[in-house]
């Protein structure tokens, strides 16, 4: 779960911007 900083928005994956792992 990490996904969102390429997905979408770099936030609300595990509410730390950017925190593709």
């Amino acid at each position: 779960m990490g996904y969102s900083q390429v997905v979408k928005a770099p936030v609300f994956d595990t509410g730390i911007p950017g925190s593709n792992p």
